[in-house]
């Protein structure tokens, strides 16, 4: 036989493994890309419920404060006056304040999600704010006693309670007024969880992703300060 012969086998072995290299490669794609459309699926249903979320907080933030604070600060200046300023920030502290900057936070969010671009839209931009978010600390050092002086001002004061157990059917709060207040305590936990998911569906070489991580990371650290806090 001659050479060419003799060779046959070796090139179609050859050839075998170059066609085999190439639809791996081709099922390697489809995966990548199967993987990428489930990380953009859920990356854009995580942004729905971060802007869901935050406007049922905001709504419920606003409702402590224009049906509870507000009337009761107008209270505390009548003469003679059933509450005193003093007690009214045992209880609610600065949540006025809070409310007022998620407000604005909302607002950025909504125009994000509104425009949304999954490869370029930057989320961690409204988690980066310290300044905002030390008020959180502020709060929830205040907020461990909270519940001993709404018990001890209802039993003193029965002008307060009748006020709160009228506020509490207003239809803006939906709840008790405890189950409000707790809801600055519990909104940093759920960022937290919220970023974290966003991370496990953002792709490593997406322009937000180093500030996702970051903003995950100070979200934890703000946590941690706000449990102890409340100690």
């Amino acid at each position: 036989f001659g050479e060419g012969v003799l060779d046959m086998p070796k090139r179609t072995e050859g050839s075998a493994a170059k066609v085999l290299q190439k639809h791996v490669r081709a099922y390697n794609a489809t995966a990548d890309v199967t993987i990428r459309m489930k990380q953009v699926a859920k990356r854009n249903s995580l942004a729905q419920e971060l802007l869901s979320t935050e406007k049922s907080y905001v709504a419920k933030l606003k409702a402590v404060v224009d049906v509870y604070q507000k009337p009761l600060t107008k209270h505390s200046q009548e003469d003679p006056a059933w509450i005193s300023m003093n007690e009214i920030r045992g209880i609610f502290s600065c949540i006025e304040v809070i409310s007022y900057k998620t407000d604005k936070n909302f607002l950025e969010l909504k125009s994000l999600v509104e425009n949304w671009n999954t490869n370029t839209t930057a989320l961690s931009a409204l988690f980066l704010k310290p300044e905002f978010f030390d008020w959180y600390k502020h709060y929830c050092s205040n907020y461990g006693q909270v519940h001993k002086r709404l018990v001890a001002l209802k039993a003193i004061n029965p002008t307060f309670k009748e006020f709160v157990s009228k506020a509490e059917r207003d239809p803006r709060c939906g709840e008790d007024l405890e189950s409000s207040l707790i809801r600055v305590v519990q909104r940093i936990p759920q960022y937290t969880m919220i970023l974290e998911d966003i991370i496990k569906n953002t792709w490593i070489d997406h322009p937000d992703y180093s500030n996702l991580v970051l903003a995950a990371k100070t979200m934890n650290m703000t946590g941690a300060k706000v449990n102890e806090a409340i100690r």
